[in-house]
């Protein structure tokens, strides 16, 4: 095959698959306009490039929208800030923006360390307080003299924290601060006074923690929710039995008297990928539903697969949205499941369903094509179902970085690496029949690594890549990634062996028709292993075709239909011969792929951002 350069003649773009966007982690917020109207406030991300960030004013009467552009070139802080003074407060491109509401008004204020605003709070002076990722930093904003401070970390660590901040009424700061060895941390702005209020002996992993101002005028928190409460005040920690009291509105940015203006009306929902929101009004006896828009670039495909009806279909994030394309036709639908912002990392087909594993719960979604797609949370839907999502599995494959139908016909496959401040990650093995599932946890596999690649030998049993990178905060104690292979009757690790040195990650695994392994490594390496016997048949660094590409389960090799092995890079498509090893150019799209691979009636379809493109590798 020569190689043709031309996207024009060589490639379909199918289009933006998902052309939706999804509100910051913080919600949606109730704020008034420059008359007094009622509007929904929406920090939105929209756009595939570090999360485009934009703010979407919707009208509450009409659904009528303004999107403004703040200009920024990241996602921003993670939650936001509405001040009593209807004022949002973010952070964009390491500055503390203010957005007056009712102007429609934007200030740079001054500049902040290079990191990610985890959470605000303000106390009863109307000092506003940001709590920063990964140092954990205390920062202070008096919005009447303008005067940014920073008071540093909170707490030395050498870890990446996570703060949730809330205030007392005396005046004290206090930070919950996960994941990898917990916190509790005490500030007292005026004097400048640190304290550790969590117990040293307690201290450990920790996943779920909360911090809020309660109507009491004091601050409850806790490390997880089977963990105590604390009730934290004037800067000392008590356990305490039962529910903590209320939390007050206008002091959280997390939790509260939810969409409620200051007439009584309020919204119960809005949905920004689903471009709806339901609101009840005062004196209204039912909700009514509220339309409204906006423009954006579509979201990252994070995977595809090929159906039974011979549709294409795959998922976006963040948000999830999955998809569905009818290559007769070219008509996508999109759906979503109750606006969750994950993704599915990867999908696979076992007889006539699909079958998905969720970032960031590492749940195990069933997908019926034949049957309407329910957007509903996926607890609840009935298509797609939720087969299995035990809560410990998320700290042992949370991130799934490989999902295998296995030639059984029976079994889904599923590992990865776990939650925030781990490292090393665990697999699935689950029993479609049955419903049964095996884990096999860290300790079962290696301990300090996570699983990357998953491919099935002829007899069964696995060949595993695997990844030295902890989950994001984590501390990684591994020198370079291996393959294994693990006994698919016995679920043990066989032998093991390291095909180059200093891997940080094997991303991609395929066993070709002559029954070797090959496979994928960044940034360029490409390789060949007998399973058998170990020896390293062939290794290159492939150049030519741009550093090797894919999502967060970067499935971009496959088998063509002519026994060749088709692999996508970053910037194009290459075909290489299973015993000889060569490749060859087939095309390049004149932009960058992200995501792959699957092959179906002859086509081969990839990802270039949030569009769904192909090319003709087979005629008749």
């Amino acid at each position: 095959m020569s190689s043709n350069n031309d996207p024009a003649e060589k490639f379909t773009n199918h289009g933006i698959v998902a052309p939706v966007g999804m509100g910051a982690w913080s919600g949606a917020m109730p704020a008034l306009d420059g008359e007094g109207r009622r509007v929904i406030f929406v920090k939105l991300w929209a756009g595939i490039r570090k999360q485009k960030t934009y703010y979407l004013l919707v009208d509450a009467e009409t659904g009528e929208s303004t999107q403004f552009d703040p200009e920024g070139h990241d996602a921003g802080a993670f939650s936001n800030f509405l001040s009593p003074e209807n004022k949002l407060y973010d952070t964009l491109d390491d500055e503390l923006i203010e957005f007056d509401v009712a102007t429609q008004t934007m200030n740079r204020v001054a500049p902040v360390p290079p990191s990610i605003t985890m959470s605000f709070t303000m106390d009863d002076n109307g000092i506003l307080y940001l709590g920063m990722y990964p140092k954990g930093e205390l920062l202070a904003f008096d919005p009447g003299t303008r005067e940014l401070t920073n008071f540093g970390p909170l707490a030395e660590e050498t870890w990446n924290q996570y703060p949730q901040l809330a205030a007392d009424d005396q005046g004290w700061i206090y930070a919950a601060i996960q994941h990898q060895h917990g916190n509790i941390m005490g500030f007292h702005p005026e004097t400048r006074k640190k304290r550790q209020l969590y117990p040293e002996e307690k201290r450990g992993y920790t996943d779920g923690r909360e911090a809020w101002r309660a109507t009491d005028g004091k601050v409850y928190c806790r490390m997880g929710k089977d963990e105590p409460w604390y009730r934290l005040y004037n800067g000392q920690a008590e356990e305490i039995s039962g529910e903590p009291d209320a939390p007050r509105k206008g002091h959280t940015t997390t939790v509260g008297d939810y969409g409620v203006w200051p007439d009584g009306s309020r919204f119960l929902e809005v949905s920004v990928p689903n471009r709806s929101a339901k609101l009840l009004d005062v004196g209204a006896a039912k909700p009514r539903n509220l339309s409204f828009d906006y423009s954006n670039a579509g979201v990252r495909i994070y995977s595809m697969v090929g159906g039974p009806d011979g549709k294409v279909y795959g998922a976006t994030g963040i948000p999830l949205r999955v998809f569905r394309m009818d290559p007769d036709s070219g008509h996508i639908d999109n759906w979503g499941l109750a606006g969750y912002g994950g993704h599915v990392n990867q999908w696979v087909r076992q007889g006539d369903k699909l079958y998905g594993a969720v970032y960031s719960s590492g749940a195990l979604l069933e997908y019926d094509p034949s049957l309407p797609f329910e957007d509903a949370p996926m607890e609840e839907s009935a298509n797609p179902k939720l087969l299995y999502a035990p809560p410990e599995v998320r700290n042992i494959y949370g991130r799934p970085f490989a999902v295998l139908a296995h030639p059984d016909g029976q079994h889904i496959l599923i590992g990865g690496n776990p939650a925030r401040g781990l490292v090393g990650g665990g697999m699935v093995f689950y029993h479609l029949p049955t419903g049964n599932a095996t884990v096999l946890r860290r300790e079962d596999l290696i301990d300090d690594q996570g699983v990357a690649a998953i491919a099935a030998l002829p007899n069964g049993d696995l060949i595993v890549g695997t990844t030295t990178r902890p989950a994001t905060g984590g501390t990684g104690t591994a020198e370079e990634a291996v393959i294994y292979r693990l006994n698919w009757s016995r679920r043990k690790i066989g032998d093991s062996w390291t095909p180059v040195n200093n891997l940080e990650s094997i991303t991609d695994l395929i066993v070709g028709p002559d029954g070797l392994v090959y496979g994928l490594a960044p940034p360029n390496h490409f390789f060949v292993l007998d399973p058998d016997t170990g020896e390293l048949i062939h290794h290159e660094k492939i150049t030519e075709y741009g550093n090797t590409t894919g999502m967060q389960a970067p499935r971009t090799m496959a088998l063509g239909p002519d026994g060749g092995i088709y692999a996508l890079f970053r910037k194009g498509i290459a075909r290489i011969e299973p015993g000889e090893f060569t490749h060859q150019e087939i095309g390049r799209p004149g932009e960058d792929i992200t995501a792959g691979i699957l092959i179906q009636d002859g086509r081969l379809y990839f990802a270039c951002g949030a569009h769904l493109r192909s090319m003709q590798i087979q005629t008749d």
